[in-house]
Order: structure tokens, then C-alpha cells, then sequence
């Protein structure tokens, strides 16, 4: 066999022991000598020769060496095509601190877009955000969902009339005037877990209709709370026209603040006065710069009147429940054709659970305004100037 290793230079760490040469190899020597002239001048591939003994010669061997094959494959270069760097974690607090100066560049952005709002034209502070805004839009929905179901027209149709809002229904609406009055009597369900109690500032108004034609308002409001679950009768005194072409009705909501403002054309010394009455009963409601002072409540009755004597004494009656209250002037007139009721309240002198004690709603408040007490008197079925 032949061993390549003996064509192949020795290396700075190599070292070739020199021998003898013999006829054979001086023979050999001239045919290879004319050969290596051809491939002296190409570069056999370097091995990397392994560690071990020293090589012993050919001519040693007696072998005769072969002329060497030159590879004409070309030497293939490697090349770099992509270098993976080597992955680098973040730095946590450099996060924390990106994120930090985002929020605070937000937070003070309108404040930023007011001062340069001062000094390069066309750039508009930027209001910021409420940080009530999502209860408001709570708030809103749940308004429109009541407006909503304050547009609703219901049918007066006795049981089937059923209508609801917020957690109040209103049903059974029938009605009557066997007592002389014009009136709507229904119930009011207290569908939820907590008391009902009617609000002084915003109240339930029935608005009735003809069809698609308003006809005139009833106030539903009483002193008494209703109890979760509870259901309780009601009546409202209505219109004349109401009673007689009244066919549908809306549950309307109303602030105080929304009540049209009244003028007050009657005047006595310091006072503007609002009279208003319904049937037997007359008020005078007295006010200076439309707040009220005081009230007076006449009712008269005569002996025409089938119910005559009953309703005698119970105004009677009534007189020693007034007793207990000293600012309220209460007197029952007897003549021989009729009695006469008069009460005088001077407002400023009683208090407010005096008034609520009473649970007679013409008695409103002291300084009360005077739009409140026409809009309100004339839902309860008064007529008002």
C-alpha cells in the first residue's frame, strides 16, 4: 500500500529522519523527478496528519512508489450565512419605567395641550376625562331605559291596563264617580326588595289621552311608604273631559324644576295670591316674591246635601285633632242652612312634620314655590288662577 503522507512537506512540529538511498530508489528518483516538475506547482489538500510513530521510508519497504493522483475537484470555500446573537433579557425596572411615563404623559396630557395651547395657535386643550364617567353613562342608560318606558301609551282596559316603572307597576285602572268625584282608581305594586317612598322633588304623574291627544295630568303621591312586596289601592281625582274621553295613559316622571312658572295677578297688600278650588272648596294661597307665607282653606256645605249631618261631624271630629297643633287656626261655622270650614295656616310658625302629620297634601310647605303648588293643585283635578 502507499502511504500519501510521504508526498506531503513537513510541518514546523514534524520532523523527517533523512535514509540511504538505493539503486532502486536512484531509478525511481529520476522517473519521479520529471513528474513532480508537472505537479509541483498544485497544491495537494492538507491533511491533518494524526500522531504517531515516524514513517518508514518505501525503499525501506523495497516498495516502488506510484505516480501521485491530482485531484482536479475545486476547494470549496465555506462562507458565513447568518450569525444567531445571543437573546437579551429585558431589564425589568427599564419597563416599569416606559410604561410609568406613558401613564403621567396621558394623565397631564390636557394640561400639556392647554400651555401650548397658549402659545402655538391651532392646538385645543383636551379636556380629561371624567373619572365619573362611566356611573354617568350608568345613569344615562338607565334614564333612557325610563324615558322609554315613560313614551309608552297604555290602554285603560280595567285588569289588562298593567304598567311599570322602575320597579313600581301600576294596574287595574277603573274609572269611578260614584262619590260625586271624577276619579281613576287603581293599585301600586312595590315590586322590589327595599320600602317605596314617594319622592317630594320628583313624582309620578299619569298623563291621560284620547287617543294620540293629551288631555290633562293626575299626581300619584301619597304620605304612606309601601313595603316591598306590598300592593296598595289608589285614586286620583280626574278631569271631566278625562273621565268621559280618556282611553289610554303614560307614566310620565316629573322634577319639580320642570313645572311650567305661573303668574300671579291677584294681589292683596303685600301678597300675590294663587286661588284655586274644586267644588265646595276654595284656597287662597298667599305668596311674596312666589314663595308661599300662608294658606287659607275654606269648605262649605249645605243641608242639601244628603250626606249632610254625616259630614258635620266629622269636620267636628277634625276640630280636636287640630288642637294639637297651636299655629293652625281650625273652625267649624254652623248656621241654619249650611256649616262652613275654615283653616288658616301661617306657615313660617309650623313645622314641616306638623305638615306631614296632617297628610293633607293642599297643605304644602313653607316658602314653597308658587309654580309647584299651581302645577300640582291643578293635577289634583283643582282649577287654578
Amino acid at each position: 500500500m502507499n502511504n500519501e503522507n510521504n508526498n506531503i512537506p513537513a510541518t514546523n512540529n514534524e520532523t523527517v529522519a533523512p535514509s540511504t538511498p538505493s539503486v532502486g530508489e536512484v531509478q525511481n528518483q529520476t522517473v519521479n523527478n520529471s513528474q513532480e516538475v508537472a505537479v509541483n506547482n498544485i497544491q495537494p489538500a492538507q491533511v491533518q496528519p494524526a500522531t504517531q510513530a515516524a514513517p518508514v521510508s518505501n525503499a525501506e519497504k523495497g516498495v516502488v512508489e506510484a505516480t501521485p493522483v491530482v485531484s482536479n475537484t475545486p476547494k470549496v470555500e465555506e462562507q458565513v450565512l447568518y450569525n444567531i446573537k445571543e437573546e437579551k433579557v429585558g431589564n425589568p425596572i427599564g419597563v416599569i419605567l416606559f410604561f410609568a411615563a406613558i401613564f403621567v404623559g396621558i394623565y397631564f396630557l390636557p394640561t400639556i395641550s392647554k400651555e401650548l395651547s397658549k402659545f402655538i395657535p391651532g392646538i385645543n386643550s383636551i379636556s380629561s376625562p371624567s373619572p365619573i364617567s362611566q356611573t354617568e353613562n350608568k345613569e344615562k342608560e338607565k334614564k333612557t331605559k325610563n324615558k322609554e318606558k315613560e313614551s309608552d301609551l297604555y290602554d285603560l282596559n280595567g285588569a289588562i291596563s298593567n304598567a311599570v316603572i322602575d320597579k313600581i307597576q301600576l294596574g287595574n285602572f277603573v274609572k269611578d264617580n260614584k262619590t260625586g268625584d271624577n276619579r281613576l282608581d287603581f293599585y301600586i305594586l312595590n315590586n322590589s326588595e327595599d320600602v317605596f317612598t314617594f319622592n317630594d322633588n320628583t313624582k309620578f304623574y299619569l298623563d291621560l289621552y284620547n287617543n294620540q291627544t293629551y288631555i290633562s295630568s293626575a299626581l300619584v303621591y301619597s304620605y304612606k311608604d309601601i313595603a316591598p312586596k306590598e300592593s296598595i289601592n289608589f285614586s286620583v281625582i280626574i278631569s271631566n273631559d278625562a273621565y268621559k274621553r280618556a282611553n289610554k295613559f303614560k307614566i310620565v316622571r316629573k322634577n319639580t324644576n320642570e313645572y311650567d312658572s305661573v303668574q300671579l295677578n291677584k294681589q292683596e297688600g303685600d301678597y300675590r295670591i294663587l286661588n284655586c278650588s274644586y267644588k265646595n272648596n276654595n284656597i287662597n294661597y298667599y305668596f311674596i316674591n312666589n314663595y308661599l307665607e300662608i294658606i287659607e282653606d275654606t269648605y262649605n256645605e249645605n243641608k242639601n246635601n244628603l250626606n249632610y249631618y254625616q259630614d258635620l261631624e266629622k269636620y267636628r271630629n277634625d276640630a280636636t285633632i287640630y288642637e294639637s297643633y297651636p299655629n293652625i287656626d281650625y273652625n267649624v261655622i254652623e248656621s241654619s242652612e249650611e256649616f262652613n270650614v275654615k283653616t288658616r295656616l301661617e306657615l313660617e310658625k309650623i313645622n314641616d312634620s306638623d305638615l306631614k302629620r296632617l297628610a293633607i297634601y293642599k297643605y304644602f310647605s313653607y316658602h314653597k314655590e308658587s309654580k309647584v303648588v299651581s302645577f300640582e293643585m291643578t293635577s289634583l283635578g283643582y282649577s287654578c288662577s
